[in-house]
């Protein structure tokens, strides 16, 4: 069984729903793998840092693109931070991921999210778009009652599946 932790975005933020998420996250961890792919490569050392901090898990690992996947094989829990999707997908789209992540902990905030399910609404982008569909689900981080307009469009994009509504800081776990 895999267990994913999906996030509405903003896991910078210091208040008690990202305290929970961080604490979901390494709750049964060995072993966390930090991908930052979605940020540019010098903020990932900063970001590895702060959530070392948040989490004060001491078996944490910063990921880097050549041994990412020796990487994926040797972590129990890998943790996805948010940022640009479209350049975290194509950093993912090198390898088998899907495969890779069977039976682990995979947790993803924001363009974390969304290369897991099959399709999503883009906040930077303002469009539906489609993620690598490892989760037979649409999501919508960010989420705001103001976006009920775009979430009438998501639910509409090609089939229906279950949509998962994310705002900032708000985190739901499944377990397929």
């Amino acid at each position: 069984m895999t267990k994913f932790i999906l996030h509405g975005g903003y896991t910078r933020y210091n208040n008690e729903d990202n305290k929970n998420f961080f604490k979901e996250i390494t709750k049964h961890a060995k072993k966390v793998l930090c991908v930052y792919f979605a940020k540019e490569k010098d903020r990932w050392e900063e970001s590895f840092e702060d959530d070392k901090k948040k989490t004060n898990f001491k078996n944490m690992i910063l990921a880097n693109e050549e041994d990412i996947e020796n990487q994926i094989k040797e972590a129990d829990t890998i943790w996805i931070r948010g940022g640009d999707t479209n350049i975290l997908k194509e950093k993912l789209s090198k390898i088998n991921f899907k495969k890779l992540i069977e039976g682990k902990t995979v947790a993803g905030s924001s363009a974390g999210v969304y290369v897991l399910v099959k399709y999503y609404f883009s906040n930077n982008r303002r469009r539906l778009e489609e993620g690598f569909g490892i989760l037979n689900v649409k999501a919508f981080c960010h989420y705001t009652d103001e976006e009920r307009e775009n979430l009438e469009k998501l639910k509409q994009y090609k089939e229906k599946l279950e949509v998962i509504l994310l705002p900032d800081c708000k985190y739901v776990v499944l377990e397929i």
